[in-house]
């Protein structure tokens, strides 16, 4: 099945940018993953591997959220063998709406991103 969507990895800098048109986070160590749901169906992968059978409760935990469709591009997966945090960044797609043409300011004028 071909994923319409690519991860976007990321990538090491030399320092953190200062000023008010930056945001940044900390790169916790992980898995990025897409996330996406349509309808009762949620389907995780990972640089070309499917993961919903590997991580059922990430499935389960999307399944919760109100919106039918959407599509997280990065989700990433960590912590230690016996306690896991899931963090999901960078909506993709919601309510059957693309929004990949939003951009930043967008997001940074109505308080998210």
């Amino acid at each position: 099945m071909r994923i319409p969507y690519e991860l976007c990895l990321a990538t090491a800098g030399k320092q953190v940018p200062l000023g008010p048109d930056w945001i940044h986070e900390v790169k916790h160590d992980g898995y990025r993953m897409l996330v996406i749901r349509e309808n009762d169906r949620v389907r995780l992968h990972s640089r070309g591997s499917e993961w919903t059978k590997r991580y059922p409760w990430i499935a389960a935990a999307a399944l919760k959220n109100w919106r039918k469709h959407f599509r997280f591009q990065r989700a990433e997966l960590s912590g230690s063998t016996t306690t896991k945090c899931f963090y999901a960044f960078d909506i993709l797609a919601m309510g059957g709406d693309d929004l990949r043409a939003l951009t930043a300011a967008a997001g940074r004028s109505s308080g998210s991103r």
